[in-house]
């Protein structure tokens, strides 16, 4: 013993210490920000739209270009601050990305444009992201508008794992991955982009990026109320009662009483308060029954006879009355050598149970000793032990040697017998003992394993340890614990009458000392006060989940410690009130349970066809709690949260970027957040064409490039095709992966048309054709001298700059400037300066406009016009073009201007040459604008650009990219120049050598800093008089670049063509459907599309057509939305591709991929020819393959490959005007509710009654009548019925002549009397009274046997069996189902087989399940009502939960509809057989009903279902009535339960497949939403 009592004291040292250190710890630092005001950050964007891209990259303002293809950006500001070390850099610098450029040099009119600026970089605990500008053109609009988009994620950077490594006040960070962000709208979300590096001057570390997830299940407390005695007590329990918190305390260990206070449970505020007397030298125990707010308390005087204490004890019932206790006797003990054992309260057999033991070791020294209901009298009966036991544990204190206060050692089993625990023998654990009580005697046995087999201090200490303590666990078994240092316990139950051990050994947290422990059964939780590590270990399912420190924990150092779990699952602690020092009672409040998963998302992979650019995919997780999901992209270390994600089905496009992305569920409540395990998403598909190869136009001789951009999983495989006249053949030569360079055009190459071929596994995919013009090298036979010839050049980048200093322009002045205003001119001598806008649009410069090109984007520049040239060309290839006129360049704004004067062009044959001028200018000091200005010494003839590979060309002009990659130049002393890294060079040393006098020369060659891109002069243009205006063909990058439009000097007669459009409606049916009240949703237009009469008229944006064959390009996008924006379909900027006289394709935008939608029969269509354009009129469309694949939902098509489409009609001619198109704008939406009839009769008269019904017409029978005036073939008429409006057909269409007619059945519910039927059209309503009689009795027979054998309808159960539902149905309740058919048989009812009238009633039910029990519709209870010999109807019960309450989990939330006339039988058409009494009907075709299509909105109301079979056998023939059919109820009956919601089998359209078999036109789409649907019967 002495070594034990060595561990507990050492333990108290240890924590005495730790507690001193925890007071003694300094206070840490405050945390700073520190200012970040220099660094450089590594990254390259996007490897492959680097590639893609080529040469077009231009940097800017401090970006430069490292040797690894990627850009430095400089840091010019940020912070970090050290308190969650969070980073924010600042960048400076531009990068834009430009390919396709009319001029190759100084990037205008460019296809392709993008701009990356103002970015920034920010790593914290809760964002890591690169954010900035992003100006572009869209891929799918080649040439299109310019679109801003300000502070947007551009990437999320994966900083997870990444240490920065900070040494000599430098802080560096490795390469981060990184994935296209939200915002971004070049790539999907979650594209892989290049990684990101970076290094600055300052202080650095990372955040805690780490996940910090609650322990499933585990409780969450937060402190409340406190209570304090005025002192410290020598002992103190807490009891929980029913209304009270019972605190009984004696206030020192020779105290003559002990007080009981109640306490309010929430408040802890003090309710009543007793005493019971104690003799000074007396002990107590105390126990309650919680269910009365009674405390028991024993009372015993010690005497000490022969060496055992007792004497008399009386047990004391006080009951909680109120503001006061009641204290009542309930007997005494009587005796003068025994001593009290333990006591408890066992609300099973609701007694008080007390044990005593008599002085000695005689086997019936035990008595135990009750009190039935606590209130008396005493009974006491010897306990007998067993024979089995040892001499030894006879004689052991089996039931405790001293009686603990609050019990513990004895407690009550769900059976109403006893277990007693604790106790040692021979220094041995003492199993635990099963104490039954009988009315002679109690016996007793043990219970094996009862002990803990871990005991730590054995071997070392012959220290044992035994469970000393039990209570009720959570489960309603027994807990034990108080096995002191062994750290464990041990649970315990009765099974098949026997108490057996159900788990042992269970650790806690620590091992160490607890003698307390309660339990949650509501939350199913234990809980055992640790006195060593001052907290809670929280056991769930008999293992420990969390341990839960207890600020200011304060033990009890005289008795047991204080522990009390409340009925709300708030727990009683004691605590060390901070302003007294006592001990005080603290309540911690229950905040909540953390969350627990009953089941995790699982794995999905999916294949994407070609043309297919995503797919819906869905994971489902259940769990407690409101969930969030979230995405982690392929590559990624991070989840992140997906917006709007909050239902627990998730259903998301997945693209080939999907590909090893992870999903997971994220529950949270007030306690806590808990992740799922994460379902990973498995994506291969077909080649996906990014950007597609462009036409291209050369000169003879002239080498060529064509590129596609092209992903797909597994990677593609490209090849290149040239089309021959029997098809394609592989092209080998000048193949280099996504590109083909022909080194050398050949005069056979003119028409040529390319394609690449994209091959994986998966399929292979063709990129658009482009076709390659190959023209002749012009000649003229003689020497030939041309007048009026024009120049226009931009000079360079860095001429079309704001200078550094911050002034209005370098701007261009013509004639000879000096800077200032005065010697402004906008044109002079054969010279104009031109100022073009960001749309390419041009007008006259002047002073107040010379900085307008400046941030304008676009084409803005400003453009040097020499239009005065004479051009000599010799047979031989060369030309000599000579301008008159001078152009001023005035840099800084005029601080330092130079002019340029007479230029001079000469072109070798061999196409080299130069541009020469006179130049002049002055030397100014750039750091002192008010210093004079010095001019330098001219310069006749200096070299102001080389060149090669031109080819003058009179017909259409030409243009000239000057040298300067590569070109070196001695600086003269000068900044030197760089001669390493991408792009370096220089314009020519003559010029160069001029510039050193105006001490600009470092503006003209490379030097190493962030401008040396803007250095490279811009290609000029030659325009020739007398050809007509030249020409423009796209250009790719070539080295031939077609020049822009220049007006020749002589006037040209302008030809006017037919602009060019395509007019289109996708599908009329789509259409309906969009604005229907399925989808609720609308069409808008945008980007130059319009809309007029159903169909979308977009512009010509551009045509390359070659003998009839080729592509027409028409800009604007028309987009779908429905079901509360969930369904989003946009169809943008189409192509129509002429492949020969009879065969088309339709190319549309879809969700950021060029598709095949549509194959065009021109064939079939109208063509003309007029006002120089093609026009081909009504052209039949059908779905592709690949345009099905849009119509889809995972591996199922709505639209099969062959559907028509509406036809297409389309003219090439010329481009639109910008600006001609419409704007954007909503050109149809749904109603903003479902259309409900007027309260009262828009009109009575008008409407003619068939005159069979003039008389009257039963209620439920049937009716027709006619109305004229409507307008021909109008549809949505409405038939109503009143009083009380009934909707009896919401689709009513008129004939030709404007005449609608209609025959149904009036509702059985209508009250007999008058009522009125109308005929509500668009702009006409007509009506006519009807007299509703009562229903007519049927003289008929007792139906003696009946069946039903129907299908229900065949294409709605495929859809349950098939891949999208994977689902089944199920029968019961009578019913049954034999392929193909359901079947009902022993249906009951009155008939009349002569008439075919009555109603006919079958038991049994068919329930639908699918998407893994989400959808869940059930039919049933069928009742046939028989109206006459060609018509009767099929009743039936409809239910299910809504797709509302379906995506959110609420599958609870069922709606009903009862006795629904659901379909229409036509008798008529079936074929009809009677014989002794039965009638037997077969293949009797069957409508669904207006009714039928409001319970079960799938379906219009008309659509066939499947043929119905039937037969009835009647006898006992009598006059009955029939009952009244549910139907759609006036009175707001079993059609007004399905006011509230659609059910879910109306989403089946989850996929919409069912929809592709309603008659009249089918209706899809490619994602789903939720809907409410308006009752069809309105109060």
């Amino acid at each position: 013993m002495p070594a034990l009592r060595r561990i507990p004291a050492l333990t108290a040292v240890l924590a005495l210490i730790a507690g001193l250190l925890s007071v003694l710890a300094p206070s840490p630092a405050a945390a700073a920000s520190t200012d970040i005001t220099s660094g450089s950050v590594h990254w390259g964007i996007k490897e492959s739209w680097r590639n893609y891209i080529g040469s077009g990259v231009i940097m800017s303002d401090g970006v430069t270009r490292a040797t690894d293809g990627a850009f430095d950006f400089p840091v010019i500001g940020g912070s970090f601050d050290d308190s969650g070390n969070a980073l924010t850099l600042r960048w400076g610098g531009t990068v834009r990305f430009a390919a396709y450029c009319d001029d190759t040099t100084a990037y205008t009119g460019c296809l392709l444009d993008s701009t990356f600026s103002n970015l920034r970089l920010v790593i914290s605990a809760d964002r890591q992201e690169v954010r900035g500008d992003y100006a572009g053109i869209s891929r799918d609009t080649p040439g299109g508008a310019i679109t801003r988009y300000e502070d947007v994620v551009i990437a999320t950077v994966d900083a997870l794992g990444a240490s920065p490594v900070v040494e000599g006040g430098v802080t560096t960070w490795p390469a981060m991955p990184s994935v296209a962000g939200d915002g971004f709208p070049l790539y999907p979300v979650g594209t892989t982009m290049d990684p990101v590096s970076l290094t600055y001057t300052g202080p650095g570390g990372a955040p805690d990026l780490g996940e910090h997830w609650s322990t499933p299940g585990a409780p969450a407390f937060a402190p409340g109320a406190t209570w304090v005695g005025a002192a410290n007590p020598a002992s103190r329990d807490v009891l929980v009662g029913a209304q009270a918190l019972h605190v009984v305390e004696r206030a020192a260990t020779t105290a003559t009483s002990v007080s009981i206070r109640a306490l309010d449970p929430s408040t802890l505020t003090p309710l009543a308060a007793t005493e019971i007397a104690l003799p000074a030298a007396a002990t107590y125990a105390v126990v309650n029954d919680p269910a009365s707010d009674r405390v028991f308390v024993l009372t015993q005087l010690r005497t000490n006879i022969g060496g055992v204490r007792g004497g008399d004890a009386t047990l004391t019932a006080v009951t909680l009355a109120g503001d006061r206790y009641d204290a009542a006797v309930v007997g005494t003990v009587t005796g003068t050598a025994y001593t009290l054992n333990a006591m408890t309260w066992n609300p099973v057999t609701d007694e008080v149970a007390i044990v005593t033991q008599a002085r000695g070791s005689a086997d019936d020294r035990f008595t135990l000793t009750r009190a039935a209901n606590g209130g008396g009298p005493l009974t006491s009966v010897p306990i007998v032990l067993p024979a089995s036991l040892t001499a030894a544990q006879r004689a052991a204190a089996l039931f405790g040697a001293n009686a603990p206060k609050s019990g513990g050692t004895l407690v009550p089993l769900r059976d109403g017998s006893y277990l007693a625990v604790g106790g040692l023998l021979d220094g041995k654990p003492l199993q635990a003992r099963h104490l039954v009580a009988a009315s002679a005697s109690a016996s007793v046995s043990l219970v094996d394993g009862s002990v803990p087999t871990v005991q730590p201090y054995a071997e070392q200490w012959n220290q044992y340890f035994a469970y000393e303590f039990a209570t009720r666990a959570a489960d309603g078994g027994i807990l034990l614990y108080g096995a002191n240092w062994t750290g464990v316990v041990g649970y315990l139950d009765v099974v098949d009458g026997t108490p057996r051990m159900l788990s042992n050994d269970v650790a806690l947290g620590i091992q160490g000392y607890a003698d307390q422990a309660g339990s949650d059964a509501a939350h199913g939780l234990d809980y055992v006060l640790s006195q060593t590590s001052t907290g809670i270990d929280v056991l769930r399912e008999h293992r420990l989940i969390a341990s839960i420190p207890i600020a200011g924990f304060a033990r009890d150092a005289l008795s047991r410690d204080v522990f009390a779990v409340l009925p709300d699952g708030s727990v009683i602690v004691q605590v060390t009130d901070a302003a007294t020092s006592l001990r005080a009672l603290q309540r911690l409040d229950l905040v909540g349970v953390a969350p627990v998963i009953a089941s995790d998302p699982a794995d999905r992979s999916l294949t994407l066809p070609a043309g297919t650019a995503s797919a819906p995919i869905a994971f489902q997780a259940t769990g407690t709690g409101q969930v969030q999901w979230q995405l982690r992209p392929a590559g990624a270390t991070r989840f992140s949260d997906i917006p709007g994600q909050t239902a627990p089905l998730l259903a998301i496009d997945a693209t080939v970027n999907s590909d090893g992305a992870q999903v997971r569920a994220v529950f949270m409540n007030a306690a806590g957040r808990v992740a799922s395990a994460a379902a990973t998403i498995r994506v291969t598909t077909a080649p996906i064409i990014e950007a597609q190869p462009t036409a291209v136009t050369v000169y003879v001789g002239q080498p060529y490039t064509l590129s596609v951009l092209a992903t797909g999983n597994p990677a593609p495989a490209v090849t290149w095709e040239r089309r021959t006249d029997g098809g394609w053949t592989d092209v080998v030569d000048g193949v280099d992966g996504t590109r083909l360079t022909v080194a050398v055009a050949a005069p056979a190459d003119d028409g040529a048309v390319y394609r690449a071929r994209l091959t994986n596994a998966v399929d292979t995919v063709y990129s658009a054709e482009a076709r390659v013009t190959v023209r002749e090298r012009p000649t003229v036979p003689e020497t030939t001298t041309y007048t009026g010839v024009v120049l226009e050049w931009t000079g360079s980048p860095e001429w079309q700059h704001r200078p550094p200093n911050g002034s209005v322009a370098n701007y261009f002045s013509a004639g000879v400037s000096d800077g200032t205003a005065a010697t402004y001119r906008a044109s002079a001598d054969g010279v104009e300066i031109v100022q073009r806008a960001a749309d390419g649009a041009t007008a006259g410069a002047s002073w107040d406009t010379r900085g307008a090109h400046i941030d304008a984007g676009g084409q803005a520049a400003q453009v040097m016009r020499f239009t005065d040239g004479t051009a000599v060309l010799d047979a031989s290839g060369t030309a000599t073009v000579t301008w008159k006129g001078a152009v001023s360049v005035n840099f800084y704004d005029g601080l330092v201007p130079f002019t340029l004067t007479a230029p001079r062009l000469s072109v070798a044959a061999d196409g080299t040459g130069t541009l020469t001028a006179d130049l002049s200018g002055y030397a100014g000091d750039m750091t002192n604008p008010d210093k004079p200005k010095e001019p330098v010494a001219p310069r006749q003839g200096v070299t102001v650009a080389t060149f090669r590979g031109v080819v003058v060309d009179p017909t259409r002009g030409f243009v000239v990219t000057p040298d300067f990659a590569d070109v070196a130049i001695d600086p003269r002393g000068g900044t030197p120049q760089v001669r390493t890294g991408s792009g370096w060079g220089s314009w020519p040393q003559s010029f160069i050598d001029f510039h050193t006098t105006t001490h600009l020369a470092a503006y003209f060659y490379s030097t190493g800093g962030s401008m040396d891109a803007a250095k490279r002069p811009a290609s000029f243009a030659v325009g020739f008089s007398g050809a007509g205006v030249p020409s423009t063909p796209v250009t790719p990058e070539t080295p031939v670049v077609t020049p822009p439009v220049i007006a020749p000097s002589a006037p040209t007669t302008a030809v006017s063509t037919r602009e060019g459009a395509l007019l289109w409606g996708v599908k009329s049916s789509f259409r309906s459907y969009i604005t229907g009240p399925i989808a609720k949703g609308a069409i808008a237009v945008a980007g130059g599309a319009s809309a007029e009469g159903g169909l979308f008229r977009f512009g010509q944006t551009g045509s390359a057509l070659v003998d009839g064959r080729g592509t027409a390009s028409y800009g604007g996008s028309v987009r779908f939305t429905g079901h509360s924006g969930v369904l989003d379909l946009t169809f943008s900027d189409p192509q129509v591709r002429i492949d020969s006289a009879s065969r088309a394709t339709l190319v549309v935008g879809v969700g950021g991929r060029r598709t095949d939608l549509a194959a065009l029969d021109l064939s079939a269509g109208t063509r003309s020819d007029a006002d120089g354009a093609i026009a081909y009129t009504a052209v039949p469309a059908t779905l592709t393959a690949s345009g099905a694949g849009v119509f889809s939902y995972g591996s199922s098509q709505f639209y099969a490959p062959g559907t028509a489409m509406d036809a297409v009609t389309f003219v090439v001619g010329a481009d639109a005007a910008p600006g001609s198109g419409g704007q954007a704008r909503t050109v149809a939406s749904a109603s903003a509710a479902t259309w409900a009839p007027p309260a009262d009769p828009p009109s009575r008269t008008g409407l003619t009654i068939d005159a069979t019904y003039a008389a009257g017409v039963p209620a439920g029978g049937e009716i027709a009548a006619s109305g004229a005036g409507f307008a021909p073939g109008e549809t949505d008429i409405k038939v109503v019925v009143y009083s009380t409006p009934v909707v009896l057909e919401q689709s009513l269409t008129a004939d030709g002549n404007g005449v609608a007619t209609w025959r149904g059945l009036l509702p059985a519910t209508l009250t007999p009397g008058e009522h009125t039927l109308t005929f509500q059209g668009k702009d006409l309503a007509l009506g006519a009274p009807i007299t509703v009689l009562a229903p007519l009795p049927v003289s008929g027979c007792t139906v003696q046997d009946a069946s039903i054998d129907w299908g229900f309808k065949e294409s709605f159960r495929s859809y349950i069996s098939g891949s999208i539902a994977h689902g089944e149905w199920t029968t019961s309740d009578g019913a049954a189902y034999t392929t193909p058919v359901f079947q009902w048989r022993a249906g009951t009812g009155t008939a009349d087989l002569a008439a075919m009238t009555g109603q006919i009633d079958f038991p049994g039910t068919v329930t639908f399940t699918g998407h893994d029990g989400l959808l869940r519709t059930t039919v049933g209870n069928p009742r046939i009502r028989l109206v006459d010999d060609g018509h009767a109807q099929l009743l039936l019960d409809v239910s299910g939960v809504t797709m509302d309450d379906a995506l959110a989990g609420r599958t609870d939330n069922v709606v009903t509809v009862g006795a629904v006339p659901f379909v229409d039988i036509d008798l008529a058409a079936a074929e009809v057989t009677r014989a002794d009494g039965t009638v037997t009907v077969t293949g009797a075709p069957t409508a669904i009903t207006a009714e039928g299509s409001a319970a079960f909105p799938n379906y219009p109301a008309g659509t066939a279902f499947d043929p119905i079979a039937f037969s009835i056998t009647v006898a006992d023939c009598a006059a009955q009535v029939l009952p009244a059919a549910g139907g759609v109820d006036a009175s707001g009956g079993a059609a007004d339960a399905a006011a509230p919601a659609m059910p879910v089998w109306g989403w089946v359209l989850i996929g919409a497949v069912a929809l592709l078999f309603a008659a009249g036109g089918s209706v899809v789409t490619s994602a789903v939403s939720r809907r409410r649907r308006n009752a069809e019967a309105l109060q």
